[in-house]
């Protein structure tokens, strides 16, 4: 072999070894963006699961006829919160945010709930939590999709999955 094939297939190999490099780097620091996206996101969730309980002894005495509903959900919050996996705390959101549903309609048939401070700025934080959840939801998912998408790019993905650079999962709120 001559010199310059030498040097040719050198240079090559050093590019490719330089890139998979740059690759490595990139996709991690994209990785850890979506990583503290998704732990936002569950401080939110937090601050929410953190409410219910003034939630319950607001409404306890105004709702006297519906306990078994404010137990379901005294006892979902006390299972959310440790769940870790994404799929599982959609589903655990799903639920919790059924029954508050629920809550906020056989509220609005109390008159004294309607006239008490205490709950109307309850309803007030709530609303503005939900806001903020959806909010880092969207923007969770889109850069999710955007990782994803790069991911699973045909020339990259046969090096990320090498790699352990896997598909992430979106955070949707859909039954």
């Amino acid at each position: 072999m001559s010199e310059h094939v030498i040097v040719i297939i050198v240079s090559v190999l050093l590019l490719a070894g330089l890139a998979v490099i740059f690759i490595y780097f990139l996709f991690k620091s994209f990785r850890a963006e979506v990583d503290e996206y998704y732990q936002l996101l569950l401080q939110k969730m937090g601050i929410r699961l953190d409410k219910i309980p003034n939630l319950i002894e607001t409404v306890r005495a105004h709702l006297s006829g519906h306990t078994e509903l404010l137990v379901n959900l005294t006892a979902l919050r006390a299972k959310t919160w440790p769940v870790i996996k994404p799929k599982e705390r959609v589903h655990a959101e799903l639920e919790i945010s059924d029954l508050m549903h629920k809550i906020w309609a056989l509220t609005k048939e109390s008159h004294e709930l309607e006239h008490d401070t205490n709950f109307l700025e309850l309803k007030m934080e709530f609303k503005e939590i939900s806001s903020e959840i959806e909010e880092m939801t969207e923007y969770y998912n889109g850069k999710v999709r955007n990782y994803n998408k790069l991911a699973g790019f045909f020339l990259l993905a046969p090096v990320l999955g090498l790699m352990r650079f896997g598909k992430m999962h979106i955070f949707e709120f859909e039954k």
